[in-house]
Parts: C-alpha cells; sequence; structure tokens
C-alpha cells in the first residue's frame, strides 16, 4: 500500500503545476517525482501538450513517468503507446477547414509524435517552436500529414475570439464531438468520450490501479474529468471557480508541490 492508499498522481501542466505563465517544471519536483516512486507511487503528467514537448518538460525523469497527452487522446507509457484515440480523418479536415475560415484563429493537427501547422502562418509556428516548445512541421495541405488525427485545436492571441468562436463549433460538430478549453489561448476539438477522465480509466485497468487510489491536479474545465474520476482531487485555488462543487472530494490547493511534500511527509 502506498502513501494514503495513493498509487498514481496525475497533474495537469498550464495553470496547475505551470503557474503563472511559467514555461519550465519547478526543479524541486522531480525530486519529488523520484520521492514518490520510491514510496511506490507512479507520477503521470496529464496535458492537452504533446508528448515530445511534455518529455522535454520533464527531462530529468522522462524515462520514469507516464505521459497522457492531448487531453486524453494519447497515452505513453515506456516510450510505447498505451491507448491512442483518433478523430476519422473527414471529419477532421471539415472542422480543420472551419477553422481556416475564421481570420481570427490559427489550426494545429495533432499527431502522435508531431503536431501540424500550415506555413502560410511563420509567425504562429513560430509561436510554438520557440516560445511553447513544440515539435511542429509545417505543411501546405493535409496531404503531408500521413498519419492519424488525434485532434483539432484552434489558438487566438485575444480569448475574447475564442469565446465567439466556439459556439458555432459546437453547434456545427456539437454531436461528434466537443469543444473544450485547453489554455489562456487555446481551445480543443475532439471526438465524444475522449477526456482526461477516461483515458485515466484505461490506465487503471492496464496497471490495475483503482480510480479510488489515484490522485489528480487540475485547474480548467478540460480537467473536469480527470477530477471526478479519481479518489482524490486537487482542484487549483486559481482554477476555475464552477469546478469547486464537481464532487464532494475536491480538495483546494495553492500549488503542486507544496501538496506534494504533505503527501509525502505523511
Amino acid at each position: 500500500m502506498a502513501m494514503n492508499g495513493i498509487r498514481l498522481i496525475a497533474a495537469d501542466l498550464d495553470g496547475t503545476l505551470l503557474l503563472d505563465g511559467a514555461r519550465e517544471v519547478p526543479d524541486e519536483v522531480f525530486d519529488q517525482i523520484r520521492g514518490l516512486a520510491a514510496s511506490g507511487v507512479r507520477f503521470l503528467a496529464a496535458s492537452g501538450r504533446q508528448y515530445y514537448n511534455l518529455r522535454r518538460l520533464f527531462a530529468p525523469v522522462a524515462d520514469d513517468i507516464l505521459y497522457l497527452c492531448e487531453n486524453g487522446s494519447l497515452v505513453m507509457l515506456d516510450d510505447e503507446v498505451l491507448l491512442k484515440r483518433c478523430m476519422p480523418r473527414d471529419l477532421g479536415e471539415e472542422v480543420c477547414r472551419a477553422i481556416m475560415a475564421d481570420p481570427r484563429l490559427e489550426l494545429l493537427v495533432s499527431g502522435v509524435h508531431t503536431n501540424y501547422a500550415f506555413a502560410s502562418s511563420p509567425a504562429f509556428i513560430d509561436h510554438l517552436v520557440n516560445e511553447v516548445g513544440t515539435r511542429t512541421t509545417p505543411i501546405d495541405s493535409f496531404d503531408q500529414i500521413h498519419e492519424d488525427f488525434l485532434k483539432v485545436s484552434f489558438y487566438a492571441k485575444d480569448p475574447a475570439d475564442l469565446d465567439a468562436a466556439a459556439p458555432a463549433f459546437e453547434e456545427r460538430f456539437g454531436d461528434a464531438l466537443k469543444v473544450v478549453v485547453s489554455g489562456a489561448s487555446w481551445f480543443d476539438v475532439m471526438c465524444r468520450g475522449v477526456d482526461k477522465g477516461s483515458a485515466l480509466a484505461a490506465i487503471s485497468g492496464e496497471l490495475g490501479i483503482a480510480a479510488a487510489d489515484m490522485a489528480a491536479f487540475g485547474d480548467n474545465f478540460n480537467d473536469a474529468e480527470m477530477l471526478d474520476y479519481v479518489g482524490h482531487p486537487f482542484l487549483m485555488e486559481s482554477g476555475q471557480p464552477a469546478l469547486r462543487g464537481l464532487n464532494d472530494r475536491i480538495e483546494l490547493v495553492g500549488s503542486v508541490p507544496a501538496k506534494l511534500t504533505a503527501l509525502l511527509a505523511e
């Protein structure tokens, strides 16, 4: 039995482990992950980010943790695909064209090992590569994407543009797809049933760890299913107030490292 019955801890990145626009994981977290492992607790990075980007962020412990990527579309364990849930190609391209038709938005298509953005948006690609730190492949047409679409995302510098655009996508594609907030400037479009909670359920079956023995840290609506699935949900004090009533197990925390320190002390 691990500490307090917890055998796996999942942590969102943006707005949770990375606060106030931080771009790097605090160094103390790597020692905490090692301490968790010594206590029999596995650590899972659970994010809307791509696998390559997450491995870079967790470089000192990259081979020792699990990765829930692309908001639950992809789960990686020991550098192998544990779970991959894709969007039908025709539907994905239809969503892409709808995004491209809105001049306020930039388009990003997620694959397993790289993202795809149109070369006609060099400033956006520069933002992805040099600010966000993602592996991004410039393309000129969808024919250059020779893999499945995990998810499709749209980005806008002005969050008001995102809020204005989202209802149209929900109305047009809502029967098959859902639009979820994935960051201050990002919305993700994914198949219904694809989320961090259902990905954790798959991990539970694979590793034999019950939901009651899992903990999770999150802050936003794309974390809701994950926070509702686990036995020990931790919501950031700076997170979405609407999630505070998600279930009767929610505990508010101000800092992931501080809470991990407390858990390790227990």
